[in-house]
């Protein structure tokens, strides 16, 4: 027999200021002798640095002042790195999947999350570790306004007024969604 230890995934950010804003890392799981790491969290608006490393890693928020964030490093042989985000118009980055990396923002909306990767260890063939898109800000023009994850699980970030992201789908690993700007909480 062998001993199975999985881990819980990160609670999400909250709209503010503060580093205790940062979406938090997940917990690390563990099969035979192998380890995963738990994704990186996402940044939030109003930090001066980017998404979190992890086993990939966390996406860039929208940037309050003149420039960009930069998503978090991902774990060498796990996953991929998260998306940048970037200072008006006020896109994120998406969160890094196991098999792509999360998609820094685009010219009229935030980033993709990475898509992960299939396995068939449960006798079909499913995808895990997806990256969650990243979150905007509703009073810009964000086309479309809600912000796919990455295959495997990856939430749903949204740029709806008020709005939060949606969780990665259970037992699969995957990252949450990031919140629109106005939101009380989100990923």
């Amino acid at each position: 027999t062998y001993p199975v230890v999985v881990g819980l995934g990160g609670a999400g950010g909250f709209a503010g200021t503060t580093a205790d804003f940062f979406g938090k890392n997940g917990q690390n799981s563990s099969f035979g002798g192998f380890t995963a790491i738990g994704g990186g969290g996402g940044s939030y608006y109003g930090a001066a640095s980017g998404g979190k490393d992890g086993g990939s890693g966390g996406a860039g928020a929208a940037k309050s002042s003149a420039g960009t964030t930069l998503g978090g490093n991902a774990t060498v042989g796990q996953g991929n790195s998260g998306g940048g985000g970037r200072f008006n118009p006020y896109y994120s980055g998406g969160g890094g999947g196991a098999g792509a990396a999360g998609e820094s923002y685009q010219a009229a909306r935030s980033g993709y999350g990475g898509d992960g990767l299939a396995s068939s260890i449960t006798g079909s063939s499913i995808y895990y570790a997806g990256g969650g898109g990243g979150g905007g800000y509703s009073v810009q023009s964000c086309t479309p306004t809600t912000i796919h994850g990455g295959l495997g699980g990856g939430g749903t970030g949204t740029c709806v007024a008020n709005n939060s992201g949606t969780d990665g789908t259970a037992n699969t690993g995957g990252g949450g969604g990031g919140a629109e700007y106005q939101a009380l909480n989100g990923t």
